[in-house]
């Protein structure tokens, strides 16, 4: 038994060569290299001109029916336009309620 207390057979040691022992590491210059940040190139990020839903309008000509006659699928519709369904589901929590929007008014 070694050190380890496991026997030679199910942990063999490692025989050094005289290889191992006269083989050093030699570095070679690498293509990487230290980058640092500049404060001053920083561009902040405008949402609303990033913003892909701000650049095109959603769904020009009404809503899209994506199941059968169903379910449509609309972006903001107007108390107006969701007052011909008999169940409006906001998925996006940052668009308001179109009744409550039109009462506000």
């Amino acid at each position: 038994r070694n050190e380890s207390g496991l026997s030679e057979v199910l942990r063999p040691t490692k025989q050094k060569s005289v290889m191992d022992l006269d083989e050093s590491i030699v570095e070679e210059d690498s293509p990487i290299k230290t980058q640092l940040a500049n404060r001053s190139e920083y561009e902040p990020f405008h949402e609303t001109a990033n913003n892909e839903d701000q650049k095109s309008p959603g769904y020009p000509n009404g809503p899209i029916a994506i199941y059968g006659d169903n379910i449509f699928l609309y972006l903001e519709p107007t108390a107006e336009e969701a007052s011909r369904f008999d169940v409006v589901i906001n998925v996006a929590r940052e668009v308001q309620n179109p009744f409550l929007a039109a009462e506000r008014m």
